[in-house]
């Protein structure tokens, strides 16, 4: 299956529109996240290679705080969306994990233990 022509839209709830949001890379860290975080947490389609066909819209003029996986792609991804919200009225501020711990593993098992709990 092709993806579609365009952009397609971040996953985001905007319940609380007055509050900072938070980006995870991928749909499990944002699961996790969303366990965590009371307020709007959102990822985007297609991995760190299709950051620019989403429509991140939804959270211009927002502050903003990014939460990349432990690698240099995650890394490198997060500084565009950066630049890229930047340019669109965000507040943005990047997490910068420490070289031990890896968010995506950690989000993994947060989910799988909320999940035996549900």
């Amino acid at each position: 299956m092709k993806r579609p022509e365009g952009t397609l839209p971040i996953y985001i709830e905007e319940k609380h529109l007055d509050k900072p949001v938070i980006i995870n890379e991928g749909e499990k860290a944002l699961l996790g996240c969303q366990q965590i975080y009371d307020y709007d947490c959102c990822t985007w389609h297609g991995g760190v290679n299709a950051w620019d066909k989403a429509d991140w819209s939804k959270i211009y003029n927002r502050e903003v705080f990014i939460f990349p996986d432990n690698d240099d792609a995650g890394k490198k991804c997060a500084n565009e969306i950066a630049r890229h919200l930047k340019q669109n009225g965000c507040s943005v501020s990047i997490a910068q994990p420490p070289k031990d711990l890896m968010i995506k593993m950690i989000c993994m098992m947060l989910t799988k233990i909320i999940i035996l709990f549900i």
